[in-house]
């Protein structure tokens, strides 16, 4: 398992909120932290891949 040593603090509006929340429901994720790690990682390779092809 990876170490988690980073924190970051970022505002978000109540609709990301409820959207983050319901995702974590649907996942049956164990936190919500966890839940924010994924969406990050999902978003950041779908970023990079876009990146990538242009």
């Amino acid at each position: 398992m990876k170490v988690l040593t980073e924190r970051k603090v970022l505002s978000l509006t109540p609709e990301t909120v409820q959207r983050i929340d319901d995702l974590r429901y649907v996942l049956k994720l164990p936190t919500e932290s966890e839940t924010f790690r994924r969406v990050i990682e999902k978003g950041l390779h779908a970023l990079e891949a876009q990146a990538s092809n242009k």
